[in-house]
């Protein structure tokens, strides 16, 4: 079966800075994978050049069987290719209900956002204040319903966790878990590897721009030179089946 998510050779950076040196992976349908590795190793660069959002950038993307070089960052969304970037997620200025309006090329903008704040009540609960109100867990909560309002294929989520206490990181994970069951593939990229990669399918471990391994999730968890090396201290569990 063809990946939903074929990336190869992906090169670049900012200005003249290089970041990435050749990365590929792939992504199938209904997946967990998350993107491990230590600070500045191009992991959420390289989240950004899968939505389209790197400045300077080359290789190849193929998102459900088409080529995406010559598609918009604003164009993909549509295609069922989400991006969830770890801050500016929300517009805080906007209630909460709005925030979800605002997402262009839904059909029926109002009965969508009804029937994502069915699977959100605490955000159901607060729809007409003001986004910038929310804790930070609410905020991911809003910035995963805003993604999930053009019914993605896959969402790529960069640092999901960053900032929030272990029982908001609990619920986010628990979002996305909730995601995969779904049917809907997620790219995660975080720091809290040891906790992403526990219900994750496989991983990626990045270290100066490169792929450096890959393996079912399980695998790259019971591998003790790489935990050591690139998973950092927390709690694991097995992996998702």
């Amino acid at each position: 079966m063809t990946a939903l998510l074929d990336a190869q050779d992906i090169r670049g950076g900012y200005d003249e800075t290089p970041i990435l040196n050749g990365v590929g992976l792939t992504i199938d349908r209904g997946e967990i994978v998350t993107i491990a590795g230590t600070n500045g190793s191009g992991k959420s660069t390289l989240a950004k050049a899968l939505v389209g959002l790197l400045p300077r950038c080359s290789g190849t993307v193929r998102f459900d069987g088409r080529t995406l070089d010559a598609v918009a960052p604003e164009d993909r969304p549509a295609l069922g290719l989400s991006y969830v970037p770890q801050v500016a997620n929300v517009f805080p200025e906007l209630t909460i209900e709005e925030n979800l309006w605002v997402v262009e090329g839904v059909g029926n903008r109002r009965a969508r956002a009804d029937e994502l704040f069915g699977r959100f009540p605490s955000l159901a609960e607060r729809r007409r204040q003001l986004a910038r109100s929310l804790s930070g867990g609410e905020r991911q909560q809003l910035a995963i319903a805003r993604a999930l309002m053009l019914h993605p294929k896959l969402m790529v989520m960069d640092e999901p966790s960053a900032a929030l206490s272990p029982r908001l990181v609990e619920e986010v994970f628990a979002l996305i878990r909730d995601l995969a069951a779904q049917e809907i593939a997620v790219l995660l990229v975080e720091q809290r590897a040891r906790e992403a990669l526990a219900f994750s399918h496989r991983g990626y471990i990045m270290s100066s721009g490169r792929i450096v391994a890959q393996d079912s999730a399980a695998a790259l968890l019971a591998d003790q030179e790489l935990a050591r090396l690139f998973l950092g201290q927390g709690r694991s569990n097995a992996a998702a089946s």
